[in-house]
């Protein structure tokens, strides 16, 4: 049996995701940490380091060996992969050298953006044939998140932070998204813009019921058509062959996929792609992002992972 290992990583908003996988892309090992406790610190990365290390000293059995560290940001990542720039909704996750800081763990250690790891998830789960094509990856969550597979290689852009669709600026919208700027479809139309939009009508209403309990009310019909805005924009300016739809938001049950879609339908160009285009769902599951995590691992360290059954 071979006895390598890799670690993925997807951290996010609350929670840091950490698993050790091997090369058949099963977990061995999976646990939740909070994401605050690591990113309220004042040297972040330094604290990250002491808890992988302390992770893999408690959790990788014994005879196997860990030959690179993948680790997701809900940030812009720079070109070369070893920086984090900026993040949105998390303070205290700017400007890190996270490649150069986490050194002292003694293996690879590689970089990129969290949705960009669920897609390269989400190609393996759905066994898409991903080599000669565009996918686009849809991720609605806290915030919006794109990524694209191109020729089988993800699209980072000259300075490492394309696919932003978050950041598409629309016009009379005067809401400040957490970039900065003004009038990001992210500020009107992302989970954490509906959590603002469903407390301003209902106080004390649970997000998680939002759907259930107000689906038909026109703020939740403003908020759909608003994230619908940045999956039909991507539509149009990529003509994907794929099309995954993924996200904490998009996957709650009670989601009205069908007004979504028919939104994004509406102002995608006609007649083509819109008469050709269908939609894939990544599978509900909070360990995706570290799946995509230990691919982007594998791969880059040369050794060839199981393909999906």
């Amino acid at each position: 049996m071979n006895d390598d290992v890799v670690i993925g990583v997807d951290i996010g908003g609350t929670n840091l995701r950490v698993g050790v996988v091997d090369g058949t892309l099963a977990m061995i090992d999976c646990k939740i940490a909070s994401s605050q406790a690591v990113f309220t610190q004042d040297f972040p990365v330094d604290v990250l380091s002491d808890f992988l290390k302390e992770y893999i000293a408690n959790s990788v059995p014994p005879g196997r060996h860990v030959r690179a560290i993948a680790i997701g940001f809900p940030s812009t990542v720079d070109a070369k992969r070893g920086r984090v720039i900026a993040t949105t909704n998390i303070t205290n996750m700017d400007n890190l050298d996270v490649v150069a800081g986490l050194s002292g763990l003694g293996v690879p250690i590689l970089v990129d953006r969290d949705v960009n790891m669920l897609l390269r998830h989400d190609m393996w789960q759905l066994g898409l044939d991903h080599t000669s094509k565009v996918v686009f990856g849809y991720y609605l969550g806290t915030g919006i998140g794109g990524a694209f597979s191109i020729d089988g290689k993800i699209l980072a852009g000259k300075h490492g932070v394309a696919c932003e669709l978050g950041h598409i600026p629309l016009p009379g919208v005067e809401a400040i998204c957490g970039c900065g700027n003004v009038g990001c479809v992210e500020s009107v139309g992302s989970g954490r813009a509906l959590e603002a939009a469903l407390a301003g009508v209902h106080p004390g209403y649970p997000i998680h019921d939002v759907f259930r309990m107000c689906g038909k009310e026109p703020f939740v019909h403003d908020w759909l058509n608003f994230a619908a805005v940045a999956m039909a924009t991507a539509i149009n300016i990529f003509d994907p062959d794929e099309i995954i739809v993924g996200g904490g938001v998009a996957q709650t049950p009670e989601f009205p996929r069908d007004e979504f879609l028919s939104d994004v339908y509406r102002m995608v160009r006609k007649p083509l792609p819109a008469d050709d285009i269908a939609f894939r769902y990544s599978e509900t599951d909070p360990f995706n992002g570290v799946t995509g995590a230990a691919i982007l691992a594998f791969q880059t360290i040369g050794i060839e992972t199981k393909e999906k059954p």
